[in-house]
């Protein structure tokens, strides 16, 4: 049993998973800044500004985690009896956003890798 893409992407927390979104979108646009600069200082900078931006794409996720656990084991102990189903069910939504965005952030530090400068050797 596979679940369709759209109900995996439309089961999570929409706010961290529009707030990774969008950070995504401003390191794949740094990345394309930084592979047109030549000057080192700026590319360095845009280092900087890149990792910055993808742990804060991690840390966006490990909240998302922490959030959607506190709020399922909020509600399995104010009920009296909760069917297994439901409990996994409550626990794979919860997983959906951090899943989200580790996946992001998998793909943004591969396309910091790939993108970054190549050394270059001077021909004397």
């Amino acid at each position: 049993m596979r679940m369709p893409l759209m109900e995996f992407l439309m089961g999570g927390d929409p706010k961290f998973m529009i707030a990774n979104t969008l950070l995504f979108i401003i390191i794949v646009v740094q990345i394309i800044k930084r592979r047109k600069a030549v000057d080192s200082f700026v590319i360095d900078k845009a280092n900087k500004l890149l990792t910055q931006l993808s742990f804060t794409v991690i840390m966006l996720s490990v909240l998302s985690l922490l959030l959607g656990l506190l709020h399922s084991f909020y509600f399995i102990g104010a009920s009296s009896g909760v069917a297994p189903g439901l409990v996994f069910s409550g626990l794979s939504r919860t997983l959906i956003s951090p899943t989200y965005g580790l996946i992001l952030f998998t793909i943004s530090r591969l396309l910091m890798v790939f993108s970054a400068p190549k050394p270059q050797l001077n021909q004397a």
